[in-house]
């Protein structure tokens, strides 16, 4: 008969200080024991809490809310509805719009158009939608250009398409916002801020939203010289407090 050794293999022992890593290497993997070694959990650290985003509010509702806090109160108002404000094409602006004009603004061309400013072209000309070279340098966000259309040439402000849109809504509508170009239109003429186009949406309105906190501030830094020129407004004697007129910390 053969003899059989009852004797059992005894495990080996393991280390509590060894990880899971070394005993994944192990050759039999049989022979591990039915005990889980110590293995040292370290915590994660906490990552510190976020602070709470401020709601911020419309450019156009900063502005108003600002200006009365100020003691000017503006109403807005409808392009429909200014009969005296806007200054509308004549004919002869109309048949000086050209594409030698356009390439000129596209291309930034200050020589070009100083050069039809000397020879009597009208540098007010638009197209038969009111399309004008000021809405167009608005829109390209050219500050040199506009520059010069209403400070040399004396090109006005005060003018709209078909869709009642004001230089200041193209200005507005940019990518990303140009605070020269937007110094001119608030020094010559901030009552644009305040006029609404056929869709009743002023200027202000088609500013991006990722642009807001930047807007307020610097609507906050002019102050009261966005007080309109020519709209009526009313002055109160003592400033009305109003809610939401802080500047936003970027």
């Amino acid at each position: 008969m053969f003899s059989m050794n009852t004797s059992r293999k005894e495990p080996p022992r393991i280390s509590r200080k060894r990880s899971l890593c070394d005993i994944s290497y192990c050759d039999n993997p049989k022979e591990i024991p039915v005990e889980k070694p110590f293995v040292r959990i370290v915590s994660r650290p906490t990552l510190p809490k976020k602070k709470k985003e401020q709601p911020v509010i419309k450019p156009l509702i900063f502005l108003k809310s600002h200006l009365l806090s100020l003691g000017v109160e503006v109403e807005l108002q409808s392009c429909q509805q200014l009969h005296d404000f806007f200054v509308e094409p004549s004919q002869a602006e109309i048949d000086a719009y050209g594409f030698d004009l356009l390439n000129a603004v596209r291309n930034q061309d200050l020589e070009a158009l100083e050069k039809f400013h000397k020879q009597g072209r009208p540098l007010k000309c638009s197209n038969q939608f009111g399309e004008s070279l000021l809405h167009l340098a608005c829109r390209k966000s050219f500050a040199k250009v506009v520059k010069f259309l209403i400070q040399d040439a004396e090109v006005p402000l005060n003018v709209k398409d078909d869709f009642g849109r004001n230089p200041a809504h193209d200005a507005c509508w940019t990518i990303s916002p140009n605070w020269e170009l937007m110094d001119l239109i608030v020094e010559q003429c901030p009552d644009l801020f305040f006029v609404e186009d056929v869709r009743g949406h002023t200027p202000l309105d088609y500013v991006r939203m990722e642009h807001w906190p930047s807007w307020i501030n610097y609507l906050c830094e002019k102050g009261d010289k966005l007080t309109p020129k020519q709209l009526p407004f009313t002055k109160h004697n003592k400033p009305i407090s109003a809610q939401g007129t802080k500047p936003v910390e970027n």
